[in-house]
C-alpha cells in the first residue's frame, strides 16, 4: 500500500526551501522513507506563527522525498528533491499528533501545480537553519 506523510505546520514555503524540507518531527525514519510524498498542511493556530484561520488545515504543498537526516535530539527532517504547490479542502485532523500517515489517494482530491526541483540543502545548514527557526519562534513562547 502507497501512504503519504501528512504534516500540519506553521511553516510556509520559504521555511520549507530555507530547510530543504519538512522540518524536524518525531516520526520513524524508516517509515517515512519509504513514504510516497509528503503533503503539508496549513497549522493556523501555532502561537510561534500564526496563520490565516479560513487555511487551518489546507494543504499547500507537496514534496518528493530525497532524504531523511537525523538531528541529534530523535528528530528527522524529511528533505525534498522536488516541491508543488498544492491546495483543496480542509483535511480532518483527529488528536494532537501534527502527523500521520494516509493512504496515497488522499492526493487525488487535490490541486497539484507543476513540480519545482528544490535547491540542495546540506543536512548541517538543514540543522543550523533549525536552531535559528526555534531560537526566533520559541521566544514568542517564552522558552
Amino acid at each position: 500500500m502507497s501512504e503519504v506523510l501528512v504534516i500540519m505546520t506553521c511553516k510556509d514555503v520559504a521555511d520549507v526551501l530555507r530547510g530543504g524540507g519538512s522540518g524536524w518531527w518525531r516520526v520513524n525514519k524508516s517509515r517515512a522513507s519509504r513514504a510516497d510524498a509528503v503533503l503539508l498542511l496549513h497549522n493556523a493556530h501555532d502561537r510561534r506563527k500564526a496563520g490565516n484561520v479560513e487555511d487551518h488545515r489546507r494543504p499547500f504543498l507537496v514534496g518528493r522525498i530525497k532524504d531523511v537526516i537525523d538531528d541529534n535530539d530523535g528528530r528527522v527532517s524529511v528533505q525534498f528533491s522536488e516541491i508543488a504547490d498544492a491546495s483543496g479542502q480542509a483535511i480532518h485532523w483527529a488528536g494532537r499528533n501534527p502527523f500521520t500517515y494516509c493512504a496515497a489517494e488522499i492526493l487525488d482530491g487535490l490541486k497539484i501545480d507543476e513540480w519545482k526541483a528544490v535547491p540542495d540543502v546540506s543536512e548541517r545548514d538543514a540543522q543550523d537553519y533549525r536552531k535559528t527557526w526555534d531560537t526566533t519562534n520559541l521566544a514568542v513562547l517564552g522558552n
